[in-house]
Formats: C-alpha cells, sequence, structure tokens
C-alpha cells in the first residue's frame, strides 16, 4: 500500500513523464523556484515532495516554500460554511473596490492568517487610498486654480519639498529591495507610511503656501514637489493597486498611454538626504509626543497654549531649534523651551526604600527617616546624582531611596517614541488664548458652510454674526485672522440674508 500523496509528491517529474522521456524538460524545470500552499500542507504537499526528491535525487524539489496563512473572520474565528461565517470577497470588492482589498490583504505577511470583513477593508482603505486620494484632489484642484502643468514645474528649494522628495526615494529604495526578496507586506507597509508622512505632515505643513494667491519661486517649489510625488507614487502602486494607480497616473498628465506602460521607477540615490530624513523624524515623532499630551488633557488641537518644554539630551537640542517654528505650529503653542533636565516642570518626592535601608541601618532607621523628611527632595536627588548622600552620619545611594517625579499641576508629560526625549504641555489658558482658540473654532464652522455652499478656494464671502458675548469679544480681537481665514471681505454683527446656520461652542452661541 501506499499513501495517495505519492501522486502529488512525483510531480516534479512525472509531470513530464520522466525517467522515460523528456529528460531536457525535467533538468530545466528542476528544482522549482517557488512553491506555496496553506498550513496544512506542511505535513502533505511539501513533505511528500522533500521525501520523493531526496529519495530519488538527493536534493530539495523546490528553491524557496511559503506556507500561507488562513483567512479569518472578523472575530478571529476560521471561516467555514458550517460556521455560516465565510464572506463571499466578491461582494466585498463590489463595495469597497478591488484595490482596497488588494491592498488590505498585501499589507500582511502572507504566512499569517488575516481577518477579513468589509468593515476591515473599508477602515483600512480609509487610511491609505481615501487619504492618498484627498491629498491628489487637492493637488488637482489647486493646480486647475493655477493653471499648473508639468512645463511650469521648477527647482525644489524649500527644505520642507527636499525632504518629501528624499522621503519618496527612499520609499521607491525600500519598496524595490522588498519586492525583490517576496516580502510584499514590507514593500506594502513602506508605502502606507509614505502616504501618511505625505498627507499628514508635508501636505499640512504646506497647505497654506498652495493657498497663497502669488505665483513665486516657494509656491512652484511645493507644486513642483508634490506633483513628482503623485506621479512616482502612481508607477510605484501601480502593480498593488492598478486601477487607483491608472487614475492618478492619468490625472498627472501621464506620459503613455496606461501607468502599466511604464518602467517601475528606480530610486535617485543623490536625491536622498538620509540626515534630513532623521531630523525631520525627530520632529515628526516631538509633534505626535505634543498632541498625545494634548489628548491626555482632552484640549482640542484648535485651542493656544502657552508653551511646551521639551527635555532631550544635547544632541538634540540644534534639530529642535531647527523645527522650534514646526513645532510651535504643529501642536499650536506660543513658545518652546528646551532643556537637559527636568528642573521646575516636576515634583519630587522621595521615599525611603525600607527593603533596603532596614538591614542597613537597623537601629537608626527612624532617626534618618526622620531627617529625610527635613530635606529639600531636590537636594537629595542632586547629591545622590554627584556621588552620595550622607544623612546622620550614614552613606545612602539610590538603591536606598525611591524617588518619584511628577509633572507639576497643569503640566502633562509624554515620552517621544523610540526617543530619549520628554515632552512637558503647559495647559493653563489665559483669557487672551481662550479668545484665540474661540476664533479657530469660529473659523471651523465658517470653513464648514463654505463646504457645505460648494464654494471655490478663492471664492469671497460677507459674513455676519450673532453671537455670546464671550464669543463676540474673540471676533473683535482677532477679526483680521478670522477674514484672512475665511475669505470674508466683511465680518460684521447682525443679521443678513443668504446661508444661515447656528452653532454651539463649548456652550456658547
Amino acid at each position: 500500500l501506499i499513501d495517495v500523496w505519492f501522486d502529488s509528491g512525483s510531480a516534479p517529474f512525472a509531470q513530464f513523464h520522466y525517467p522515460f522521456e523528456n529528460e531536457e524538460d525535467f533538468k530545466n524545470s528542476f528544482p522549482v523556484d517557488f512553491i506555496t500552499e496553506a498550513l496544512d500542507q506542511t505535513r502533505g504537499w511539501f513533505y511528500t515532495l522533500m521525501a520523493i526528491s531526496t529519495l530519488l535525487f538527493n536534493r530539495a524539489p523546490y528553491k524557496n516554500v511559503l506556507t500561507l496563512g488562513l483567512i479569518l473572520d472578523e472575530d478571529g474565528e476560521k471561516m467555514s460554511k458550517s460556521k455560516g461565517n465565510a464572506v463571499d470577497p466578491m461582494e466585498i470588492m463590489d463595495k469597497v473596490g478591488a484595490d482596497a482589498v488588494r491592498l488590505y490583504l498585501y499589507a500582511s505577511p502572507v504566512w499569517k492568517s488575516r481577518r477579513f470583513s468589509e468593515n476591515l477593508v473599508r477602515e483600512y482603505m480609509q487610511k491609505t487610498l481615501l487619504t492618498l486620494w484627498n491629498v491628489y484632489i487637492f493637488f488637482e484642484n489647486n493646480a486647475k486654480l493655477d493653471n499648473f502643468t508639468p512645463e511650469k514645474a521648477g527647482e525644489i528649494k524649500n527644505e520642507l519639498d527636499r525632504w518629501l522628495v528624499s522621503r519618496l526615494n527612499s520609499t521607491v529604495k525600500d519598496v524595490r529591495k522588498n519586492l525583490d526578496s517576496l516580502d510584499i507586506h514590507k514593500a506594502t507597509r513602506a508605502i502606507e507610511r509614505f502616504i501618511d508622512e505625505l498627507s499628514n505632515w508635508y501636505l499640512r505643513r504646506s497647505r497654506r503656501r498652495f493657498w497663497k494667491e502669488e505665483i513665486n519661486e516657494d509656491k512652484i517649489s511645493a507644486y513642483t514637489a508634490l506633483y513628482n510625488s503623485l506621479k512616482a507614487l502612481a508607477r510605484l502602486m501601480a502593480p498593488f493597486t492598478p486601477y487607483f494607480a491608472e487614475i492618478m497616473y492619468q490625472g498627472t498628465w501621464g506620459m503613455k498611454d496606461s501607468v502599466h506602460l511604464e518602467d517601475y521607477p528606480h530610486a535617485d540615490e543623490a536625491l536622498i538626504d538620509t540626515t534630513l530624513e532623521e531630523e525631520m523624524n525627530v520632529a515628526i515623532k516631538i509633534a505626535e509626543a505634543g498632541r498625545r499630551a494634548r489628548q491626555l488633557a482632552n484640549i482640542k488641537l484648535r485651542q493656544p497654549l502657552r508653551k511646551m518644554s521639551i527635555v532631550a539630551d544635547e544632541k538634540y537640542h540644534t534639530i529642535i531649534e531647527k523645527f522650534a517654528s514646526v513645532l510651535r505650529e504643529e501642536v499650536n503653542v506660543k513658545d518652546i523651551e528646551i532643556s537637559i533636565s527636568t528642573g521646575e516642570m516636576v515634583e519630587v518626592e522621595v521615599k525611603p526604600n525600607y527593603r533596603v535601608l532596614g538591614p542597613k541601618l537597623k537601629k537608626d532607621m527612624k532617626r534618618v527617616v526622620e531627617k529625610l523628611k527635613t530635606l529639600d527632595p531636590r537636594e537629595i536627588v542632586k547629591k545622590l546624582n554627584e556621588g552620595e548622600l550622607v544623612v546622620e552620619g550614614h552613606t545612602l545611594t539610590k538603591e536606598d531611596l525611591n524617588i518619584v517625579e511628577k509633572p507639576k499641576e497643569g503640566l502633562f508629560a509624554v515620552e517621544v517614541e523610540s526617543l530619549p526625549i520628554l515632552v512637558y504641555l503647559d495647559t493653563h489658558i489665559t483669557e487672551e488664548l481662550r479668545n484665540e482658540g474661540f476664533a479657530r473654532e469660529i473659523v471651523r464652522r465658517i470653513q464648514a458652510m463654505r463646504k457645505e455652499m460648494d464654494l471655490e478656494y478663492a471664492q469671497k464671502i460677507e459674513t455676519y454674526y450673532q453671537a455670546d458675548q464671550e464669543l463676540k469679544n474673540a471676533i473683535d480681537a482677532f477679526r483680521d485672522y478670522i477674514m484672512e481665514e475665511t475669505q470674508s471681505v466683511k465680518l460684521e454683527e447682525g443679521a443678513a440674508e443668504g446661508y444661515e446656520k447656528e452653532w454651539n461652542i463649548e456652550g456658547r452661541r
């Protein structure tokens, strides 16, 4: 008796009727470059192929073998007809698009099982394809307003633009490297990261540059950097999202009939500035930490704050100073303070480590503890850092004491991800800061009304208002700012004919 799997294990030679004939065909195809099947084939096809090939030819029948994970339902359960939790992928593609499904599955290593549902794919699509689509539409609308075409592209001088071009080429390099090594998920994640940086850092930092009415060198630099990035990204994403890439390619003046007739992009090493990328990455992470501190304090980003203090090693100070104005805008604070220590930002509490001190001090324990209570905690920490602390004739070390640092009232501290940097956000809000926060909220409401009216970016409006006294004070204090941001040629108290809406801003109307 012989297992029926013997047939499948014989496939490499049996398909050519070797050794009876077609010896040359067999030798040209053996061993195969790549085979793949699900996890259960580890003891099935993968095993029989290897066992029979080793027995007959003393070598492996495949150069690369990939074990696939399973497709699970939304709750992480294996899909099956008996459970009734299987989904039809064609139905999901009809609802969210084939490209969204394709990219969602690419983003996970194929050997790992992956949860799959319309909700999961839609959520992923919003973070990736829809985010990129919004960037593309922003470029398309502004390019039409300014009559920008590839012929008007110019030199890229602005540092933020140079950073974008550098990140683009680094991404192309990463994607090609990972595709060559068959790490599709790593290539996909490199694209994901670039989309996030393009939208949530570059475009947010550059938006106002595109809104300026004058066409100057800086605006041309921004258009050129964004145009080149979208054009290259269309080609880079073509194998991943063929339909989406085609639309973006045609919309960025593609030179050929299809993006799929283009060569796959190569990275231009001369345009990669690793120092600039590393420095900008520090700024991005500090800004993210500052925004997390705001979330902890439950303070909206539109509400300006007085100060953010950054505690970091001196090697980071030059970078922080270089991007101080960027950080002020990103975290919406008036001032950035840089320090090498927590200093006056924390309250220090020193407590005895009784487990260690007990055996060491014995009968003197009570006397030393009482003396510690009379000493300035900061002085205790200072002396410990300098070497040692002597109390009542006993030398104490850091191991003898528990030192706890807490941010002072009104300060929120957050660690910067993967960097030895702390940020402290001052959340005390003065009347002037409060008024500015109200003004920003008012601008957001007017902008929402402009969008509902489907107005063009540059279309002028007249704005009339009726409001509670606090909001009136804010409007009076920041009238010019509100008018400039909302394209208002008038901003007057009272009623008028036109589109009207009532808003509630933190309990004020």
